[in-house]
């Protein structure tokens, strides 16, 4: 028997109203649920990214590096360019440890 869950865009956008207003962590979390949601929903996918890359764009320069390893599970060929872009075009916000953490993601995106 299946089951009737609500569509997944459903859940994912109070989600995303959660973080608008929510802590660091109730941020973190979402970031990566969120990643994981689409990953594993193809009708989801591209609102979700859209909504991750931008806050990938806008997020303190301190949650770059862990957001954006949480965010690898959605990175895809589809999306990876536009994904290293956005860490790129942070390159000089950087502390010297997080550069080495963005440079790891860096790796891991272009491998896929």
């Amino acid at each position: 028997m299946r089951s009737c869950s609500p569509p997944p865009l459903e859940g994912a956008d109070e989600i995303i109203e959660t973080m608008k207003a929510g802590s660091v962590i109730t941020v973190d979390h979402g970031v990566k649920v969120l990643a994981i949601v689409a990953s594993r929903e193809p009708e989801a996918n591209e609102k979700l990214v859209a909504f991750l890359f931008n806050h990938l764009k806008t997020c303190r320069p301190k949650d770059v590096a862990q957001h954006s390893e949480k965010m690898m599970v959605a990175v895809d060929r589809q999306n990876k360019a536009r994904f290293m872009k956005i860490l790129i075009s942070r390159m000089d916000e950087y502390s010297d440890s997080q550069l080495k953490r963005i440079t790891r993601v860096l790796g891991q995106a272009e491998a896929k």
